[in-house]
């Protein structure tokens, strides 16, 4: 298990993904908060419905949709080869 960041504005900006039975979506941080009553961080993700290419920044992906995560639940894309 990763370890949680413990300044929520240090995971803002970060590509991540969410695995679900028979998709993949992917998005970016865009904003974090620390959850009190949870004491974890939870986040907005914009998710992008075309997925995200390495190298291409997030708004040249037309409109996302914004969920509500925590960010213990979201996985890191760490590389290039992810996308």
């Amino acid at each position: 298990m990763r370890k949680e960041p413990k300044n929520p504005i240090e995971v803002i900006g970060q590509r991540v993904y969410l695995e679900h039975e028979d998709e993949i979506e992917y998005g970016v941080i865009t904003n974090a908060w620390i959850d009190d009553f949870l004491g974890a961080i939870d986040c907005l993700v914009a998710f992008y419905p075309q997925g995200l290419k390495y190298g291409q920044e997030p708004y040249e992906y037309g409109k996302p949709y914004i969920l509500r995560y925590l960010y213990s639940s979201l996985r890191l894309v760490k590389d290039e080869n992810e996308i």
